[in-house]
This record gives C-alpha cells, structure tokens and sequence, in this order.
C-alpha cells in the first residue's frame, strides 16, 4: 500500500513518493520516513534550538545501547536533574506497531529477526482471511532503548515504567514477556481502574482523568512524594490527549514534562532524547524562576492578584510554546508542513484479494496533509 501528498513528484522505481516513503526490512513494506521531510538531509532530522545532546545523538547515533545510555547520563547530570527519572512509557503504538488487545496469548510465536534478546516480532500461528500470517513488529530503537534504560536504571539515572490503559492487561504482559522487555524491576499500571499490580486499591482520584491516574498510581506505589511526581516523571506516549492531560497543571493534571510520539515511528531514540532533555531543561528554568509547585518568585512578589494572574498567564503560554516546539519532531507535523496542492491518495493492491479497510484506514491517518 502507498499513499502521499497530491502534487509531489512520485519515485521512479516505485511511483510513490520518494520523500514520504521508506523499506521497513522487518515489516516487509514501506513506511513513513519522518526524517526525508522538509529539510533535505536524508537521515536527519532538523536540529532543535539550544537541545545539545539531542542534537549530538542526531549527528552521530549508535545502535549500542550503553553509548545512548552514555550521553544520558551525561545529560541528566550536565542540568542537575532530580534523579531517578521515571522514564513512562505507553504500550501500543509506542512500543510496537499494533493493538496488544488483538494478541491473545498463546495465538503467535516469536518471529525470525531478533536484536540481541529482544525479539522483534510475533507471527500468528494461524493464517487470516488472505491467507497470509499477520504479525506484530516491535518499532526499530525499542531494543536499544530498553538496553540503555536498564544500564542507566542499575546506575540509579532511572526508573522504568508503564502506563497503559489497554483492556488487554494479559496480552499486554505476554507480549512484553516475549519481546523480553519486561523484568522484575520494571513498574507497571496496564488497565484503568485497577492497582496495576493485581492489588487493586485505586481511588477516585486516581481514575478520573486517565493517564494522570496511571502516574499518581505509580507514583503512590514508588514512594514519590506527590510534590516531586513533576520533577520525577516523564511521559511517552503516542495520544495527543494524554500528554496534555499530564501536562496540565494540577488539580487536574500533573504539571509533568510529557512528549507525544508520532505513531509512524513509535519511541525512538531521538525523541526519548529529546523529551530528556526537555525535561531537564523545564526544571532548570524552574529552579532558575524560584517555581515552588504553583508560581514563580516573581508571581509570588506580585502587588497584586491580577498582576499575578496575568504573569502566571504569560508564563504558561511561554511554557506551551516550548511544548510545541518539542513536540515539531513529529512526522504529522512536518507532513502537515509540506506546501503541497490541497489532496491526497491512497493506493492499495488488489489481486483478486479483499482490501485490508484498516490498513487503509491507518494509510489515511498517517499521510493526510490537509
């Protein structure tokens, strides 16, 4: 299946677009390719302003886990940040491509190709309607992630976590099992409304707005204290709405550091980098503003509440400027950039067989421009 922006000249080899286009080898298929957009420079992506170890990692990236968990560590120690940090992370869509409730254990098998330990597939065992047997791919860094997060988490830099509202709470945990991403140090709150270790004991507050549920929880069972939860934590997650929950400021959220994953590409090494040293960078201009939790030093100095509201207005705005602006690595994003003709196509096989509408469905979301 191809699909891309009406107007753009197509690949003479494929007739696609070369630009918005690329091999995935574990998939067998072509995929959006987020860093072939706008700039030009194949395989890079654009740097982002005063983001030094970002961009380093951008320029010269490694497929060794301990040289990511290196410029990490140097990282969070260069801004001084609170550590451990809770590295958050989603499931579907963020960690693998595909819905972990339609994996029932016992219905697939650990597929051929394999980083190290982590396997990067499962393969149905039994065929579907096309006759073909589908399968569930972890997204490319997720090996190399998962390797530096562990060395960082036995240097005391990190906790790793999960936060997952799926229904699917034994599919989700067979899945990571397989793919040899979960251990027993690993913190987990898969499901709504429930411990997320089996205990149960959630409470009103924890359940009413989402994902802010799953990191109070977390948070409760860790031991961070509730006005650390937003120096400690650090979101990753491909829904838009999510992050934003998070992000607000409390009573309603969390006012944590999140960062939203384009689902073309899941968690990647860049954006876990990128949403770091956000991180690091937001608490650092917090420490620099004498932030306690609600305002600023200057806030607090104010003559008055409504110079204080409109100065704690201005900050927040200034705060979601910088929000945007992390989140611009996205692929959307930049395909929503493109300055193309309004249109757009999707093209799909036949031979003889019926068309796959969900995988044009997900074609659709992933390359509308307009």
């Amino acid at each position: 299946i191809q699909g891309g922006c009406a107007g753009e000249p197509l690949h003479a080899s494929m007739g696609a677009m070369q630009q918005l286009l690329a091999w995935d080898h574990v998939s067998g298929s072509f995929r959006p390719d987020p860093r072939r957009i706008l700039d030009g420079r194949e395989g890079q992506l654009p740097e982002l302003r005063g983001f030094k170890f970002t961009n380093r990692w951008v320029k010269d990236p490694s497929s060794e886990p301990a040289v990511f968990a290196a410029l990490v560590q140097e990282m969070l120690l260069f801004y001084k940040a609170p550590l451990p940090v809770v590295v958050t992370l989603d499931l579907d869509q963020t960690l693998w491509f595909g819905e972990c409730a339609e994996w029932p254990p016992g219905t697939y098998e650990s597929g051929s190709a394999a980083t190290g330990a982590f396997p990067l597939r499962m393969v149905s065992t039994e065929k579907d309607e096309t006759g073909r047997y589908p399968h569930l791919e972890l997204h490319r860094d997720a090996p190399l992630i998962f390797g530096a997060l562990r060395l960082l988490r036995a240097s005391g830099a990190v906790r790793i976590a999960i936060a997952s509202a799926s229904p699917a709470r034994g599919s989700a945990l067979a899945l990571l099992e397989k793919f040899g991403l979960i251990d027993g140090e690993m913190w987990l709150e898969i499901g709504d409304g429930d411990g997320g270790d089996g205990s149960g004991g959630a409470t009103a507050e924890t359940t009413a707005h989402g994902k802010v549920g799953h990191l109070r929880r977390l948070a409760k069972r860790m031991g961070v204290p509730k006005e650390e939860v937003r120096e400690r934590f650090v979101l990753f997650d491909d829904s838009e709405r999510n992050v934003d929950s998070v992000r607000e400021e409390e009573p309603h959220g969390l006012h944590c550091n999140a960062l939203v994953l384009d689902p073309a590409t899941g968690l990647t090494a860049e954006a876990v980098a990128r949403g770091l040293e956000h991180h690091c960078k937001e608490l650092q201009r917090e420490r620099e503003d004498g932030f306690d939790g609600r305002l600023t030093e200057a806030e607090r100095l104010a003559p008055d509440r409504e110079q204080q509201r409109k100065m704690r207005q201005d900050r927040l705005g200034r705060r979601g400027e910088r929000q945007a602006e992390v989140d611009g690595g996205r692929a959307s994003d930049k395909l929503r950039a493109l300055r193309v003709d309004p249109g757009w196509w999707v093209a799909a096989p036949l031979d003889g067989e019926e068309v796959d509408w969900r995988l044009v469905e997900l074609a659709t979301r992933l390359f509308k421009t307009c």
